[in-house]
């Protein structure tokens, strides 16, 4: 009676097609039965499901399948008098005891293919080592890779490559190289870093996004690893100490956050080590620079246009075998500050280039270093390193004859060794003179932070709360320091300013003149006493908002809604009220929306358009009626990103939790405080609340009725659901029933909504970001 009954009538077929047969479902039924292939080794296994294709069958395929007939080489290919090995990029070997040679490489780089190559290429031949398809606009599926066992080089450099799904299973590899292919911005590490038997990874100019992670411990035979020109981000981590193989690492052009860590100087094979950032608006890499003094191999040092801080060690490179060979050292573009050090000496031909720093000298003994800068130090002395303070040149040091130090007008305009320009003395006069009236009209006698301020010695830059970009200010952080009175409206006339946070001061701020603000991308105002917004329209370039904990009230504010680069905005804890109007649907590149406690009320807009969007918190509001199922329909779509945060907590939403939200992979959800009467169970069997559903169910979202707990749900970090009979919705919060406070016609907020509300704020810390 097995299969229906077919086994009676066909027998073992039935089950599987024997060997040398196939059919699409690996078995015969009533309607076909197994059909036979030419030979039994195209199908050499019980229930194939197609007949695998000749060696000469699958290289007529590529060739039909690329346009073979448009090569810009194509000798004796589809020449059925020809042995294949002859074919043009074919490689073969002999095999001891077979009458035909097997195809161990296929080499077509730059041929004009066109196209896509099959992907039976894997599993038609096995004894493939060798595949080459670089600078040809073709695709490849690895949905047979696993046949791949051999495949140890792959060159797909310059293709029209999409993806790399299933190419974790080509495990032998040792050579992939994919630079300057189009991966959409995938992050394809998590497959590349279990490929451990990789010695040479080049995926350079790719569009690859993601972050190092502890997997890439895995490749511990890894020799070449470049990666530059993607868009890399997060901390370069630690574990990447571990991989002591390495000889040549490059990361430049990504964006990379954080210090650099201490355990690069364990990798004593180094040669080469490029971290640059010159294309990229970040800041890059900060902190100070490592001495990399164990990396004696080490011929290649480039960190160029990063915020690097702190001197040059004095023991740079100290152990290094190569004081007699050519040594490139580029620190350009940072922020390293104090004298060239004279141990650097030890190097005999070295090309340094520290310019664009805050480099206060030189030794002098460094300028007698003849061979030094390819022998230019010889003909211009300290000028080939670093022109002097008080001169400029677009290298910040003298090449040529052509090109030498040029006199700025004065010394205060170049005020470092390596300056790449002359600082205009107009524009650092008056943002002096602006910061001054700043610090005098808001009592900056009692700042608790103004080390620096006044001194007529000291550049603005380096006064504290002060950041500055080609000495320009581009920073005013002077949030939770006492900052008291209006700041003046001439604050706004700084050319470069995008950072302006005064948050937690007891400040009378007024947006008067905003409009000159024309770089001002971030602005931070809460918990200020803020009780109106008029003029924030003019602020076009604004990004992020933060108006938290003050004292707004009304309708939504009309204005917020010209604010069309808006990607952060934040009212939560004001007095708002009616509904949400529509135009706030035309700040459609927001990716975090916070209006919490306040008096919204109204049914709740689905946010249904916002691409961009991965963070919603409306709780704590009066909002009524049901939970859209196209809620944040869109979001992420624009951030290739697919953890999202919603909190509709503490408002008056009745019917279920509708299974629309099921589309989001990674999502935590606070849906407590409500008037909920069901769950629909597709979001009960998900991974969301950081694990708390899978763990819990439907607890894990929302204690069922006849239970409560004081978050509303069961999670690993709290208690459980407990039985309560005056429980009567979902996500109840106390046990003496939130109905009958629902039902009644107050407006404000209960004493527990308000308590509620604290509690999430300091929940969502951690999903919002954090100054």
């Amino acid at each position: 009676h097995w299969m229906g009954g077919d086994v009676e009538t066909y027998g073992c077929s039935a089950i599987l097609c024997p060997p040398g047969t196939f059919h699409e479902n690996g078995r015969r039924d009533s309607g076909t039965e197994c059909q036979h292939c030419r030979t039994e080794n195209q199908a050499p296994y019980y229930g194939s499901t197609e007949c695998i294709l000749t060696t000469v069958e699958i290289l007529e395929k590529i060739y039909d399948m690329a346009d073979g007939n448009n090569w810009k080489v194509r000798s004796n290919w589809n020449n059925e008098d020809g042995d294949v090995c002859s074919w043009h990029g074919i490689g073969c070997k002999s095999v001891t005891g077979s009458r035909k040679d097997i195809i161990t490489s296929i080499k077509l780089a730059n041929n004009n293919l066109v196209g896509t190559i099959p992907h039976e290429i894997f599993r038609s031949l096995p004894s493939l080592t060798y595949l080459d398809i670089s600078g040809n606009p073709v695709d490849l599926s690895f949905e047979h890779a696993y046949r791949g066992t051999n495949l140890t080089h792959f060159h797909a450099n310059a293709t029209n490559l999409a993806s790399l799904d299933g190419i974790a299973v080509a495990r032998n590899l040792r050579e992939l190289r994919l630079q300057r292919n189009d991966f959409g911005g995938k992050d394809i590490l998590s497959e590349l870093f279990t490929l451990t038997k990789l010695e040479s990874l080049d995926i350079s100019a790719s569009k690859v996004d993601g972050k190092l992670t502890e997997k890439m411990a895995n490749l511990k035979k890894l020799v070449y690893f470049h990666a530059s020109d993607n868009s890399l981000r997060g901390k370069i981590p630690p574990i990447i100490g571990s991989l002591t193989s390495l000889e040549s690492l490059v990361l430049s052009e990504n964006e990379f956050t954080g210090s650099l860590p201490n355990e690069l100087n364990m990798l004593t094979n180094l040669r080469s080590l490029y971290i640059d950032g010159y294309t990229k608006d970040s800041k890059g890499i900060v902190g100070e620079l490592l001495d990399f003094a164990l990396l004696s191999d080490l011929t290649v040092l480039s960190l160029a246009s990063n915020s690097l801080t702190g001197t040059i060690p004095r023991n740079l490179l100290g152990s290094s075998s190569q004081g007699k060979n050519s040594v490139i050292i580029n620190f350009h573009s940072n922020r390293l500050s104090g004298s060239l050090p004279n141990e650097l000496n030890r190097f005999e031909k070295l090309q340094i280039d520290v310019a664009d720093n805050k480099i206060s000298g030189i030794d002098k003994e460094l300028c007698a270093m003849d061979g030094w800068m390819n022998g230019i130090v010889a003909d211009f002395g300290c000028d080939a390193i670093l022109c002097p303070a008080g001169t400029a040149n677009v290298n910040g040091r003298q090449s040529n004859s052509a090109l030498d130090c040029g006199i700025c007008e004065g010394a205060t305009l170049a005020p470092f060794f390596g300056s790449v320009e002359c600082v205009p003395d107009e524009t650092k006069m008056e943002a002096r003179a602006i910061l001054e009236r700043f610090y005098f009209n808001c009592g900056g006698q009692k700042w608790s932070k103004q080390k620096n301020w006044l001194d007529p010695k000291i550049d603005v830059c380096e006064w504290e709360g002060i950041a500055c970009e080609n000495n320009e200010v581009t920073s005013i952080l002077m949030g939770s320091n006492n900052v008291v009175g209006t700041p003046p409206s001439e604050i706004f006339d700084l050319p470069s300013l995008e950072f302006l946070w005064l948050y937690s001061n007891p400040i009378d701020f007024s947006f008067d003149n905003i409009g000159s603000a024309i770089s001002l991308k971030s602005l931070l105002l809460d918990s200020t006493g803020l009780s109106s917004i008029e003029g924030i329209k003019e602020a076009k370039s604004l990004t992020e908002l933060d108006v938290r904990f003050n004292e707004l009230g009304g309708t939504f504010p009309f204005e917020i809604t010209n604010l069309a680069n808006l990607e952060s905005l934040s009212c939560s804890t004001n007095n708002f009220v009616g509904t949400l109007p529509s135009e706030l649907g035309l700040l459609t590149n927001l990716k975090k929306l916070r209006l919490g406690s306040n008096h919204f009320r109204g049914t709740i807009p689905d946010f249904a358009s916002f691409p961009s969007l991965i963070a919603l918190d409306i709780s704590g509001n009066q909002f009524s009626g049901s939970i859209p199922s196209e809620l944040m329909r869109d979001a992420g779509k624009n951030e290739n990103n697919n953890v999202f945060f919603i909190d509709l907590s503490s408002n008056y939403l009745t019917g279920t939790a509708p299974s629309g939200l099921s589309r989001f992979d990674d999502l935590t959800i606070y849906l407590r405080d409500n008037m909920l009467e069901g769950i629909s169970h597709e979001l009960c069997n998900n991974d969301w609340n950081h694990g708390d559903i899978a763990e819990f169910g439907c607890d894990g979202l929302l204690c069922k009725p006849r239970t409560y707990n004081e978050i509303g749900r069961q999670s690993r970090d709290g208690s459980a659901c407990q039985k309560c009979d005056t429980a009567e919705y979902y996500g109840e919060v106390t046990c003496f029933g939130i109905h009958s406070s629902k039902n009644s016609a107050g407006s404000g907020l209960t004493v527990h909504k308000l308590f509620m509300a604290i509690l999430t704020l300091v929940w969502t810390s951690t999903v919002f970001l954090t100054r």
